[in-house]
């Protein structure tokens, strides 16, 4: 009885926080990425195409490489709780073939194409400014008055330079993703095509934002964390047409790249009486389905239970009343010796309720 007591008390109320009422987060997120000051230069990058380099020994194509801005790099320029980073690029030029769009079966004629990647795309910064809100608990907080941290693939905190600071977004590098994603590298092979690399076929990447007031006693702080998910077998590529002067001349940007999802999760509570009310009245519940199981068990199933019968019922002496006539009256002030008359034998008179 004393353990289940414990453990309704110590383990349930108390460790696991049962006394507070809880609430999901929901909120706002804005994300803008930030061209490397110093790019690599395309000879010290393996998936960079070079002249003069020989690349017929490397597990995956090489392409030439262009340092985009991140205007450039971002498609489409903003979203909400989401971001598109591209790592290749299929250029098209295509026009016309001599017909009008008119026409339902005039299409668009390739007349020249290139593939190339986005150099350095790794050393890009994402800067990152959220916002959270608890709609039945009326909490709110943005992440630039929040502690905030990134635990990688295994669960251990990331030590990183421009997050949780206090008063300023935080920037976090598109390696740090991968890495807090377990990706090693985006050269690392696709997982939906053999032969091609993550950086020439693209992947998908969940980031949670989880809102905790619980990591401490002090109810009143406020702190998120980061967790990054590669989606399996998953790739991204979106389309881009770009017209020039006229319909009939257009380039086709075939994008693949780091598709970024960004989702608020976690709970932040409250004390709340009837919750703390609500969890020690199921404990009394649960210790009293322990008592009658415990019963059940001692006195109909294991084989001493008649030795159990014996002690947990006390039995009485049968009593013959032969002392008061039926209209005769007993009073239960006044005692009665059963042991010096042996003729009370069952418990078997009437009293008049009127002197109770």
């Amino acid at each position: 009885m004393f353990v289940i007591f414990a453990y309704v008390i110590g383990w349930t109320i108390v460790w696991e926080k049962r006394y507070l009422l809880n609430g999901t987060p929901t909120g706002s997120v804005r994300m803008s990425l930030l061209q490397p000051k110093d790019p690599i230069a395309p000879a010290k990058l393996e998936y960079c195409k070079v002249p003069g380099s020989n690349d017929t020994n490397d597990p995956f194509t090489r392409y030439e490489c262009r340092y985009w801005d991140e205007s450039f790099v971002v498609f489409p320029a903003a979203e909400d709780h989401d971001m598109f980073i591209t790592t290749r690029v299929r250029e098209e030029d295509q026009t016309l073939d001599g017909c009008s769009l008119t026409d339902p079966d005039c299409h668009y004629k390739i007349v020249d194409n290139s593939t190339f990647f986005i150099g350095d795309i790794e050393q890009f910064s994402l800067e990152l400014d959220h916002t959270m809100y608890v709609p039945n608990l009326n909490k709110q907080g943005t992440s630039q008055t929040m502690p905030g941290r990134m635990l990688d693939s295994h669960g251990n905190e990331m030590k990183l330079d421009h997050l949780g600071k206090v008063g300023s977004p935080d920037r976090l590098l598109v390696s740090d993703l991968l890495k807090a994603a377990g990706v090693d590298s985006l050269t690392s092979p696709s997982e939906t095509k053999p032969g091609i690399s993550m950086r020439d076929d693209g992947i998908v990447l969940l980031m949670f934002i989880d809102y905790s007031n619980t990591f401490t006693w002090d109810l009143s702080q406020i702190r998120y964390t980061y967790t990054v998910k590669l989606v399996n077998k998953a790739k991204f590529k979106v389309t881009q047409p770009i017209f020039t002067k006229k319909v009939d001349d257009r380039k086709l940007w075939v994008r693949h790249g780091v598709r970024l999802i960004i989702l608020h999760t976690g709970e932040v509570g409250v004390f709340d009486f009837p919750t703390l009310l609500l969890s020690f009245v199921s404990g009394l519940g649960l210790m009293a389905v322990a008592t009658l199981v415990v019963d059940t068990f001692a006195t109909k199933i294991l084989p001493a239970k008649n030795v159990y019968n014996r002690y947990k019922y006390e039995e009485t002496k049968e009593i013959n009343h032969k002392l008061f006539d039926s209209d005769e009256s007993v009073s239960i002030s006044q005692p009665i010796d059963l042991d010096s008359d042996p003729t009370y034998d069952t418990f078997n008179y009437q009293t008049d309720s009127t002197n109770f």
